[in-house]
């Protein structure tokens, strides 16, 4: 049962890194924008647009598994 709370963690811990990730790449791709769109280098790419929700939706439901998983070992279930 150990290994079920890991689990849950894992998924839980991923869920967020997944969220960071997201936020990660649009910051990059935001940097990319405005680099092209300074030096006038021809075709300016389309604005970028943030997935603010998208890394939001991914981070209040990486809190699920952890509460739980917590919870689980607070009461020593497994």
């Amino acid at each position: 049962m150990g290994q079920l709370k890991a689990l849950i963690i894992a998924g839980g811990i991923g869920m967020v890194l997944i969220a960071v990730g997201i936020l990660t790449y649009d910051l990059g791709v935001e940097m990319r924008y405005r680099s092209a769109f300074a030096t006038d280098e021809g075709r300016v790419p389309p604005i970028p647009k943030p997935r603010w929700r998208t890394a939001a939706a991914f981070v209040l439901l990486a809190w699920a598994p952890l509460v739980i998983a917590v919870g689980v070992a607070a009461i020593g279930i497994f």
